[in-house]
Formats: structure tokens, sequence, C-alpha cells
């Protein structure tokens, strides 16, 4: 049996399993990683936003997050995912997004999405998940040493 057919999500952060889980702490498990709300390999805006559905949903809506908790998994990428999110987060919840990806408006997020229809919420992680890249953005390499000209003499 898997965590999707037993668990039963909560509200808050836990200590362990045994006290309970949030969505983000389901998803850490199921990414085979340490039990965390803010697993590694979900994408950090993504992550907010379901830490924060999951705090504002009743027992039975918040039972929809479930199958969210593995499909986050392998979102994290770089900074221009995270900012594109991030503006998509902030067109939801109705403010502009000024420069800064993270955080993007907790608490006026958290005041919108407890008066957000749960389908309308669920919608805006769709397209969140969407957005990727689902996987790291390439580094840029560094620029090489010009090596210094010999000075004919």
């Amino acid at each position: 049996m898997s965590y999707h057919q037993t668990v039963k999500l909560t509200t808050g952060r836990h200590d362990s399993p045994a006290d309970g889980m949030c969505v983000m702490e389901l998803s850490s498990l199921l990414a085979g990683e340490r039990f965390s709300d803010q697993p590694a390999a979900v994408d950090p805006v993504i992550a907010a936003l379901l830490r924060i559905v999951n705090d504002v949903m009743d027992g039975e809506e918040r039972r929809r997050l479930i199958p969210y908790a593995s499909r986050v998994i392998g979102t994290a990428g770089g900074l221009r995912a995270r900012r594109a999110r991030a503006r998509l987060c902030a067109r939801f919840v109705g403010r502009r997004l000024v420069v800064r990806p993270e955080p993007w408006g907790a608490r006026a997020a958290t005041k919108a999405l407890r008066h957000a229809d749960v389908d309308g919420v669920l919608a805006l992680c769709d397209e969140l998940i969407a957005a990727g890249p689902h996987r790291p953005e390439p580094e840029v390499p560094a620029p090489r040493p010009v090596a210094a000209e010999r000075v004919a003499g």
C-alpha cells in the first residue's frame, strides 16, 4: 500500500510522518528525500503555493492535493522558471510582482487563496507545473581568461 492510499494530509509542519504530514512533506518522501516541507526536487514557488493551499483548505478539499505530491517532483529548475512561476502566482492573487521572484507575497496569497475556489487553485498548480523546465537550467560557463599577448621587443 502506498502513501497515496493511506495518507491523511494535515495542516502545518510536522516533525515526522507519525505526527502527520502536509502535501510537501509527502512529496519529500515520494522523492526519496529526508522528511521536509521543502523538498529539493520541487520548485520553491510551487512548494510555497502548495504549503499555503494545504493549510487553508479544509480536510475534504485537502485530499485533492494528494496527486500533486508526486506531480510536482522534478519541477525544481533555475531562476527563470521560478520568476515565471512567481509572476503566474502574483497574477492569480491580483498583485504585481516587483522584480523579486520569492517570496511572492505569502500573506496576500494566503488571504486570496482562502477565498479562491479549489478548482481555480488546482488549475493554477497545473499551470505552474507546466511552466517548466523540469530539469536544472544549464550553468553559464565562466569566461576564459584572456592570454596575455607577447610583446615583441
